[in-house]
């Protein structure tokens, strides 16, 4: 006799309740044993350090305290660095991360723009040499940024700083820094009293200082003509430094800048098609830019020949 199918008969048996819990423990013990291999493998990458050798090259256990190699600061680290950098047979890849070079921005205040490493003056107090040598090895960095942080900064302590800007710069790297745009004989106002200002260089002074601690090709990118009340501008890269208190890129100026966008020299693509957003060298009445700075770039010398031609100048 065949029996009816109906919904209160199940066509097949349930699974069986353990099932799933066997494959959940299987499961747990694979992540377990992963991770296991994993923390092993990564103890082991922790304990192990490029030596250089008579014979090239080599991988080494490192001892568990690391000051029984010797590489216990920063000063060590770079000499050992320095070494590798010029040992051949080096493998490529380590040679490619060991010639790559950091672009700092001082003064950050919290701001963080990609590529850039950011510093407060808690951690990088520019008119302390002692801080560079914490934290970067002698001609690593690409670039020094700031912006609007030197005129919270003594004036005599302005040479010192740019020193140490220079000697941890890489050859051909840069320094770009904006302040705010102050005439010659500039008195301290309320506003700066409040703000902390102390230091009220030109934008000639500062391509001085520059100029006079080694830098090259010493440029001012946006300044501020009192004596004809105008403000120029000139073409710059803004990943190359971001000045957000600019003629271009404070908001306070973006309604003229629209208005006036028909008029105003701007830059084109290298093949000089298409026109960008970015402003070419422009001359601005004073009285039409709410927002601006003293914005100046310097390079050090990429060749020896550039370096002695800075000395005398």
């Amino acid at each position: 006799m065949v029996l009816p199918v109906t919904s209160d008969v199940p066509l097949s048996a349930p699974p069986h309740p353990i099932a799933p819990l066997k494959r959940l423990n299987r499961v747990r013990a694979f992540v377990l044993v992963l991770c296991v291999v994993s923390y092993v493998s990564l103890k082991n990458f922790e304990q192990t350090h490029v030596r250089i050798s008579a014979s090239g090259v080599e991988c080494r256990r490192q001892p568990q305290s690391v000051l029984e190699e010797g590489l216990a600061t920063l000063p060590e680290y770079c000499d050992w660095k320095a070494r590798l950098r010029r040992q051949k047979g080096v493998p490529i890849g380590l040679r490619q991360a060991l010639f790559q070079t950091r672009r700092v921005y001082i003064g950050a205040s919290g701001r963080r723009f990609a590529g850039w490493e950011s510093f407060n003056v808690d951690v990088l107090n520019v008119t302390n040499g002692r801080d560079f040598a914490k934290l970067f090895c002698v001609g690593e960095i690409q670039a020094f940024h700031s912006e609007h942080t030197f005129e919270h900064i003594d004036k005599l302590l302005m040479r010192g700083t740019f020193r140490s800007f220079y000697e941890y710069l890489a050859a051909g790297g840069y320094v770009r820094t904006s302040i705010p745009a102050y005439g010659s004989g500039h008195i301290a106002g309320d506003l700066d009293k409040q703000y902390g200002h102390v230091n009220f260089m030109t934008a000639d002074e500062l391509v001085k200082l520059m100029e006079q601690t080694g830098f090259v090709h010493v440029q001012k990118l946006e300044w501020t003509d009192f004596e004809t009340r105008s403000v120029h501008t000139s073409s710059w890269d803004y990943c190359e430094g971001p000045v957000i208190r600019s003629v271009q890129y404070d908001r306070r100026n973006q309604d003229f800048l629209k208005s006036n966008f028909h008029r105003l020299n701007i830059t084109y693509s290298v093949d000089g098609k298409f026109p960008s957003s970015s402003l070419a060298e422009n001359t601005f009445s004073l009285s039409d830019i709410r927002a601006r700075s003293t914005i100046v770039q310097g390079f050090k010398p990429s060749t020896g020949n550039q370096a002695r031609e800075a000395l005398l100048h």
